[in-house]
């Protein structure tokens, strides 16, 4: 979103996509159209404009499991399992159970740290 928004002005129809039950997939690009890439950033700029639309748990998976998905490489990657790569993010949470969907994607883009694996 941020990339479009920097590049033409556009921000995606992603309600449109939603109600047209499209999946939504979440990614960076290059630095020549976003002042990051991390992922984190990007998640929070759309849930910041469309928080009306896509739950967070959606916009995690979109982020993640499905993306994964979508580029072949969810034998890998995209969720915590057994046999899979190890690329993981710690991010401390001491809210509610039922809130940490909603904190990764709107507040622990400055709270992260990477785990060795």
């Amino acid at each position: 979103i941020r990339s479009n928004r920097e590049l033409s002005g556009y921000v995606p129809p992603v309600g449109k996509f939603i109600e047209k039950g499209l999946k939504i997939l979440v990614g960076t690009d290059s630095l020549a159209s976003s002042p990051d890439i991390d992922i984190f950033s990007e998640v929070s700029a759309l849930y910041s404009e469309f928080r009306d639309v896509i739950s967070p748990e959606r916009l995690f998976a979109a982020a993640t499991s499905d993306a994964a998905e979508f580029l072949g490489i969810s034998e890998q990657y995209g969720s915590i399992s057994p046999g899979k790569k190890a690329a993981l993010v710690y991010v401390p949470f001491a809210g509610r159970e039922e809130e940490v969907f909603e904190f990764i994607v709107s507040d622990a883009r400055d709270k992260t740290r990477m785990v060795e694996a």
